[in-house]
């Protein structure tokens, strides 16, 4: 597995230790994964091995795809763009991810700052739900804060 794409510098410590919390929550899940998953020798003819372990294989690879967390940062916020332009009656031709942070609950909240704006600083502050992989499901908006600008700090909300 290949590590987040980017340089990275430590200049922002907390940004830093976030993603590597986010980096470290992915790995236990692949290690819980593994160890719920395959059967002990006890339970070994009661489940049909071949289906288990495609399954685990299908998890794991989604996990993957997580280790690139500006990837999956700018795709939740394009996924979500459409539920708030539907909560706040208005259209955003600009939408970039600018920046972010994670919170690992029963999945992981994204807190993402998103510039709206290609001619000023402003900005919209999402949070974003991502379940856990094995719900399949999409990410969801779940708040969210306009009228703010690029120098306004992301705080968890």
């Amino acid at each position: 597995m290949a590590a987040p794409s980017g340089v990275r510098t430590c200049e922002d410590f907390a940004e830093f230790q976030e993603l590597l919390r986010v980096m470290r929550t992915i790995d236990d899940r692949i290690v819980h994964e593994l160890n719920t998953t395959l059967p002990t020798a006890s339970f070994a003819g009661k489940v049909d091995a071949n289906q288990t372990c495609k399954e685990l294989y299908q998890s794991l690879k989604l996990m993957q795809s997580e280790l690139n967390v500006e990837e999956v940062v700018n795709d939740r916020s394009w996924k979500v763009k459409l539920q708030l332009e539907g909560k706040t009656n208005e259209k955003y031709l600009v939408f970039v991810a600018i920046q972010y942070k994670a919170q690992v609950v029963a999945g992981i909240n994204y807190f993402i700052k998103v510039s709206v704006s290609n001619s000023t600083d402003e900005c919209v502050h999402l949070r974003v739900f991502q379940s856990l992989p094995h719900e399949n499901k999409g990410p969801s908006l779940t708040s969210y804060e306009t009228g703010k600008t690029k120098a306004d700090p992301l705080n968890y909300f």
